[in-house]
């Protein structure tokens, strides 16, 4: 029995096939990668408001509000589940905009300073709380008041 080789028109033949196959399937594929990387964005912008959400809501929650000179909100609280024993007290916090981000920056009862807690990357100026008079008495704010009035980037 002798082995029968391929002929040129074969071979011409499936690799037209494989153009076809590949032509038809390539758009598919970046059209698939590029709904992955807008999904893989999206996903950490509801990453991003939900951390925002919790640890404000945190804050409200258990906190006497007032609003300082500069116009920030100021947080009253006890934090005793803080991982640095310094903090395990009565804490305040400044909620501030410094012009691209939120930040929150806690000092403990002894006067100690907390590094910065970025709370939001890349925010257009915020509505609140700059918007806010100061004043000395305690505030009744709900999450909802200060939630998503930020205006991302």
């Amino acid at each position: 029995m002798r082995k029968r080789s391929l002929t040129l028109l074969e071979i011409i033949i499936a690799f037209t096939l494989l153009g076809f196959l590949l032509t038809a399937l390539l758009p598919i594929y970046f059209q698939t990668k590029k709904q992955q990387i807008l999904f893989e964005k999206g996903k950490e912008e509801i990453l991003q408001r939900l951390r925002f959400y919790f640890r404000i809501k945190h804050l409200f929650e258990n906190s006497s509000i007032k609003v300082n000179k500069e116009g920030h909100l100021v947080f009253t609280y006890d934090n005793p589940l803080d991982p640095d024993e310094n903090f395990r007290t009565k804490v305040t916090s400044t909620l501030k905009w410094n012009g691209q981000q939120i930040v929150l920056n806690t000092t403990s009862e002894n006067g100690i300073p907390k590094p910065p807690e970025i709370l939001w990357e890349t925010v257009k100026k915020p509505v609140f709380p700059t918007s806010l008079e100061p004043s000395n008495t305690t505030l009744t704010l709900s999450v909802s008041d200060i939630l998503f009035r930020f205006k991302k980037a």
